[in-house]
């Protein structure tokens, strides 16, 4: 989770960023600010952040900031194993995965099980982990054969 000094510093980035058009905060906003965001592990917020700079005109809404520090679901089970992967060897403590892939891990024992077993088991967990989440991206799936609801306009 972010510290409020890295939250406060990543803030400062975003009102250096859109000094042009936003007018400095208050104490008391930056306290509201820290508070909502603190959270949220320190790289998904710091991606969030400069992807807004990048991509965006205007300041941020606390909103648009959580929104964009979710972390994206995988589009296969072999990318959603990697990603854990990556993340056992680091600060697999601090991450925030994706829906699917944090339930499957919860199913397995959690990350903690996953970053301190010998490599050696690490290839039946994967097995394991990759069947757990094709059986959960279908569970969190609309039936294929789901339809919006009709909505008809009103008779006179």
């Amino acid at each position: 989770m972010a510290s409020p000094r890295e939250v406060a510093g990543l803030l400062n980035a975003l009102t250096e960023a859109f000094a042009h058009n936003s007018k400095p905060m208050t104490e008391g906003q930056v306290k509201v600010w820290i508070g909502a965001l603190q959270d949220i592990p320190l790289p998904n917020l710091s991606a969030a952040v400069t992807q807004h700079i990048c991509r965006s005109k205007f300041f941020p809404s606390i909103a648009e900031i959580r929104e964009l520090a979710k972390p994206a679901e995988p589009t296969s089970p072999d990318d959603a194993w990697l990603q854990v992967q990556e993340s056992l060897s680091g600060a697999w403590r601090d991450m925030q995965y994706p829906p699917a892939t944090a339930r499957v891990l919860r199913l397995m024992g959690g990350a903690f099980r996953l970053a301190t077993m010998p490599v050696e088991g690490l290839v039946w967990e994967r097995k394991r982990f990759l069947e757990l989440y094709k059986d959960e991206a279908d569970r969190m799936m609309l039936p294929a054969n789901a339809t919006a609801p009709q909505i008809e306009a009103p008779r006179d």
